[in-house]
């Protein structure tokens, strides 16, 4: 299936590791121009070759992306370099300690709150005017299945998560007169590169005994992986999406059913 994708551009945030590395490969594979978007240059630049590799062209812009000014000279950097912005991945997510709210440190809450809310709210905010002058584009947000059902011990991520569901549905009312449509995916547990250490040490995931425990509760008895949530973002920046919008999806092998 032809995508028709090739020569539009991306910007992707938290592009630097995880599923945001590998929805930026993806989509260069299909021949997408992309921004990646993170605040370590080694691992942006390393991206940057990855996407090149696979065949598109790709510029680094570290970003912290809870300043409003510091996103739009991004968005300005994707304009000047590749003429307009067709499609934003919004993967960005601060890391998160696993434990109940009464035990949280209250500044550990900011940056989950932040870089997840506030980044959507900003890239989308600074993209409004290129897109709504396109009369077209796509906006892609990976929350999770933490934000549709909660979990005791992530409460602040569960929230900031589920705040970008709500978000999402508010950005595809407001934008899609223009033609732009906002959908939301939902992975659970997801296997990435940089993960993948910590899930043989923490959970023997290394092992069938382990992977059987902890896949025991998807009924497709297997954890995701960064593709396959990156295969969803690719299909929905695409025009063979193009009537779905204020969607939430989850990618989650069954993991959430509603």
């Amino acid at each position: 299936m032809d995508l028709n994708l090739k020569g539009k551009t991306a910007i992707v945030t938290g592009s630097t590791s995880g599923i945001g590395r590998v929805c930026a490969r993806q989509l260069a594979a299909e021949g997408v121009n992309v921004v990646i978007v993170g605040r370590n240059d080694e691992r942006g630049n390393k991206v940057v070759g990855e996407c090149k590799a696979a065949g598109a062209d790709a510029i680094f812009c570290k970003t912290d992306i809870t300043d409003l000014g510091e996103v739009e000279a991004t968005v300005k950097a994707a304009v000047d370099k590749f003429g307009k912005v067709d499609i934003l991945v919004h993967s960005a997510a601060a890391p998160f300690l696993i434990m109940k709210l009464k035990d949280l440190p209250v500044d550990t809450w900011d940056s989950a709150i932040k870089v997840a809310q506030y980044g959507a709210m900003y890239f989308v905010k600074a993209l409004n005017e290129t897109m709504t002058a396109q009369r077209s584009g796509r906006i892609i947000i990976i929350s999770s299945d933490a934000g549709r059902m909660g979990d005791a011990y992530q409460p602040v991520y569960s929230g900031a998560k589920g705040a970008l569901i709500a978000l999402s549905k508010s950005f595809a009312q407001d934008l899609g007169p223009a033609g732009i449509t906002c959908n939301c995916i939902c992975p659970a547990l997801t296997v990435t590169e940089e993960d993948l250490p910590m899930l043989i040490d923490k959970y023997g995931y290394g092992t069938d005994e382990g992977k059987k425990k902890l896949t025991r509760v998807y009924p497709l008895r297997k954890l995701g992986m960064a593709e396959d949530v990156a295969d969803m973002a690719v299909f929905l920046a695409s025009d063979r999406a193009g009537h779905v919008t204020g969607q939430t999806i989850s990618v989650s092998g069954g993991f959430t059913m509603m």
